[in-house]
């Protein structure tokens, strides 16, 4: 298992709980570590290993600017 690499949230967001697809609110200066970047969304790991969906519209929480704007793009 690779070891936990965290970056800091941004900013406050909403986020899906994956796979169950409830709505949770994350806040600035929250810890996530990026799983994937699929399509227009982001998958994150919290600290406690829960898995959370961000829209590419919030790509910026974490630091992930670059991509938001490719998706703002299409």
């Amino acid at each position: 298992m690779s070891p936990w690499s965290p970056i800091e949230l941004t900013r406050d967001c909403t986020a899906t709980t994956v796979p169950r697809g409830e709505q949770v609110a994350l806040t600035a200066g929250g810890l996530v570590e990026i799983v994937q970047r699929l399509g227009g969304s982001i998958t994150v790991r919290t600290e406690m290993g829960s898995l959370l969906r961000l829209d590419g519209a919030d790509a910026d929480v974490p630091g992930l600017e670059a991509f938001a704007e490719m998706l703002a793009r299409r």
